[in-house]
């Protein structure tokens, strides 16, 4: 298990007490590739309800970073929110932009994420107390935006 992804027949380094993998080499880059990109297939679509803001947030990260969107906006700004939120205990107040303004969940945001991104989100749901995995949403595009604009 690489990355959470099975690659059969692949070397690599493990550790000596716990026996998990702690690196691979640099020839065995294909085959974890190919293993990454059939599990990526596997993804599907997760739907949250999300106020209007929280699309100009998503569109607002893609454009500091230069990048077109197409078609889903909101799942670079969740993998970014969760590289800003690491493993915290509590959102930052900060991070709550669009929870404490009052704003009406209008909007579908229809991102396509990974088991395991589903899986985080779901963790940051128990671990921070929140009623809906769209408010974990929210509060990672709002840490995205924070940090990238």
């Amino acid at each position: 298990m690489l990355e959470g992804v099975k690659v059969p027949g692949v070397l690599v380094e493990t550790c000596g007490q716990c026996a998990r993998p702690v690196s691979w080499p640099k020839q065995s880059a294909g085959r974890v590739f190919a293993a990454s990109t059939r599990a990526r297939q596997a993804t599907k679509v997760h739907e949250f309800r999300v106020p209007p803001e929280a699309v100009d947030l998503a569109l607002g990260v893609h454009a500091a970073l230069g990048i077109v969107p197409k078609g889903d906006v909101f799942s670079l700004a969740i993998q970014l929110g969760l590289s800003v939120a690491g493993a915290a205990d509590k959102p930052e107040a900060a991070w709550m932009l669009l929870e404490t303004s009052g704003l009406e969940a209008t909007c579908r945001a229809r991102p396509v994420l990974s088991e395991e991104t589903a899986r985080r989100l779901h963790g940051l749901q128990v671990a921070w107390g929140c009623q809906s995995e769209a408010a974990v949403v929210r509060r990672l595009v709002s840490a995205a935006w924070l940090k990238f604009t």
